[in-house]
């Protein structure tokens, strides 16, 4: 399965990240952190603000939970509840998944986006590579 979305994209060699835009269970903490803007040049010199690579793991973590599981990792009965638990609710994950699986999905929902694999990293995970078949 391949998969991709570029509803929200932009080079981040060419501006700095901080919208707070896209769906809110695959919104990362960090995004989360972003106030609403009312002007696209809000908030682009609040470097405490911006964020990477990082929320493109978290949003695969949230794939693969809701791939695993049928329905996503936080998710409440609203949009501020649903905000609410992605920062401060633990992963809950099936104790029938395998290791791998169970470590993949943690490892791409840690809070801290300092803490997260990159996506190299990903790639090579035992649990991506143990079912990837390769492109023709």
């Amino acid at each position: 399965m391949l998969l991709a979305d570029f509803g929200i994209a932009l080079s981040l060699r060419h501006e700095r990240a901080v919208t707070r835009a896209g769906t809110t269970e695959y919104m990362s903490p960090e995004q989360l952190r972003c106030p609403f803007k009312r002007h696209p040049s809000d908030n682009k010199d609040r470097t405490d603000l911006h964020y990477g690579l990082g929320v493109d793991v978290w949003a695969t973590g949230v794939l693969a939970y809701e791939l695993l599981h049928g329905y996503p990792p936080f998710l409440g009965s609203h949009r501020e509840e649903t905000e609410q638990l992605i920062l401060t609710a633990e992963v809950q994950v099936a104790p029938q998944l395998s290791h791998g699986a169970r470590d993949f999905v943690l490892s791409c929902l840690n809070k801290d986006p300092a803490d997260r694999p990159t996506v190299m990293q990903l790639l090579q995970h035992t649990w991506v590579r143990q079912h990837m078949k390769p492109l023709r």
